[in-house]
Order: C-alpha cells, then sequence, then structure tokens
C-alpha cells in the first residue's frame, strides 16, 4: 500500500487516537499544574531534578510526538487530502507563534522559541517522504536521528539560530525546547507504525467508537488537542493565582 494524500472527502476520524491525544492532554495538564503550583509557591515539585518529574515529562512529550506521526501516517493512507494537511499545518504553526509570544512576554529570559508546535510543524513538512517510504526505512532512520545526538555535538549549533537543529553541547535557556534532532525520530516511529498498521486489515483501531461520556469527553479534547494546548495554561494559572491569592 502506498501511503498519499489526495483531495477526496476525507474519511471519519480515528476515534481511538483522538482518545489516546486526549489522554495524553490530560497529563500535559497534570503537569503544567504541577508546574504552576510549584511557581506560585503552593507546592514545591522537583520538575527539573526529580527523575519522577524529568520521565513524566519525556513520556508526555513522547506521546504528542508519536501520535503527530501515527495520525500523519493514517490520514495519508486514509486520503485525508492536501488541503487537510496544510490546514493543520498552518493551525499548528500559529500555536507555536502564539506559545512563543505568550511565554515571552511571560518569561522573556525562557521563552519557548522551538517547543513541542514548532517541532512538529516543522518536522510535519521534513517527514513527508518517509509518507510513501518503506516502514523499515522509517524505523532505521527515527533510531538514527534518536541515537546521533547521543554521539555528536557541536558548539556552532550552540548559537541561537541553531540550536532549533539538535545537537547543541548544553541546553538552551527555555521552559520548552524540543529540537528536531533527536524528537522527529518519535514522529518517524509514529509513521513507522501507522504504514505498518497499514498493511494490517481493518481492525479494532479504526472501527472502535467511544459510548462511555468520559471516553466521548476525551476523543473531543483529542480532537481538539491544539486548542487544548494552547488555553489550558492560561486557563490553570488563572486558578492558580485566584488560589494563591486566597491561601497565602
Amino acid at each position: 500500500m502506498t501511503a498519499t494524500f489526495s483531495d477526496t472527502t476525507a474519511p471519519p476520524r480515528i476515534a481511538a487516537i483522538d482518545v489516546a491525544r486526549g489522554i495524553a492532554v490530560y497529563f500535559m495538564a497534570a503537569y503544567h499544574l504541577a508546574w504552576d503550583l510549584t511557581d506560585f509557591k503552593l507546592a514545591a515539585f522537583h520538575l527539573f531534578t526529580d527523575p519522577f518529574w524529568l520521565a513524566a515529562r519525556a513520556v508526555i512529550l513522547a506521546s504528542f510526538l508519536l501520535l503527530a506521526g501515527l495520525s500523519m501516517a493514517m490520514a495519508a493512507q486514509r486520503e485525508r487530502g492536501w488541503l487537510a494537511f496544510w490546514r493543520r499545518w498552518v493551525a499548528v504553526s500559529l500555536g507555536a507563534a502564539l506559545v512563543s509570544l505568550g511565554t515571552y512576554v511571560m518569561f522573556p529570559n525562557l521563552f519557548v522559541f522551538f517547543g513541542v508546535l514548532h517541532c512538529i510543524a516543522v518536522s510535519s513538512v521534513l517527514v513527508l517522504p518517509f509518507l510513501r517510504a518503506p516502514a523499515w526505512i522509517t524505523l532505521a532512520t527515527a533510531i538514527t536521528m534518536l541515537a546521533l545526538p547521543h554521539f555528536f555535538t557541536h558548539t556552532v549549533f550552540d548559537h541561537a539560530w541553531m540550536q532549533w537543529i539538535g545537537f547543541v553541547t548544553k541546553p538552551p535557556e527555555s521552559v520548552d525546547y524540543v529540537s528536531i534532532f533527536p524528537w522527529t525520530g518519535l514522529i518517524l516511529i509514529g509513521i513507522a507504525f501507522g504504514r505498518w498498521r497499514g498493511e494490517c486489515p481493518a481492525g479494532a483501531l479504526s472501527d472502535w467508537i467511544p459510548s462511555h461520556p468520559v471516553s466521548i469527553l476525551t476523543a473531543w479534547i483529542g480532537r481538539n488537542s491544539l486548542v487544548a494546548y494552547i488555553l489550558h495554561q492560561p486557563l490553570l494559572i488563572g486558578l492558580v493565582w485566584l488560589a494563591a491569592k486566597i491561601v497565602l
């Protein structure tokens, strides 16, 4: 089966992927709540030193990137159309710009210049050839991308205009930094799985429909994950700020 986009009418979304993305949003919100509680001195979570929180951040980030790749592969195989692809790309890019602007206002010295949305936007274009490549080539490339920064770094990539690529000798100061190397490797793993899944007969992944109110809500959040990503932090910050005014 050759994965490709076309301009035919888009088929229904896959609810299982939406639910998985919605669950990732829940965990992301919980992580950011811990961040906000610490920032307003209502708690003392060691987000940058505690192995639990470091692992939590990595798992949450990995889940979004894997699902982004899987969604691209499934969309191509189901011929959702180039219009849908570029509409999504513009939305993600605008979301990335909003995150940069918002964090620059709040944390001018630590603002997000290349975070998860920036990585997804750029990677979505870079990985397009792999939507037609055999899954094993995509997987091999993914492993290479994931491993390479552990073996190669250079000070040239420490310059501000090169940091988005990766290979930095020290992480830049930013509240969220998700460079192309190694993180695009996870998007490629998602694509490889989606390509492999597309060769299998249709089954539970495609046919399952949520029926419980919680799963229906989670699927809805997953379908609107970009909006949830943009809005959840201002909402959480407002609630935690209000709680701090009452408690402190």
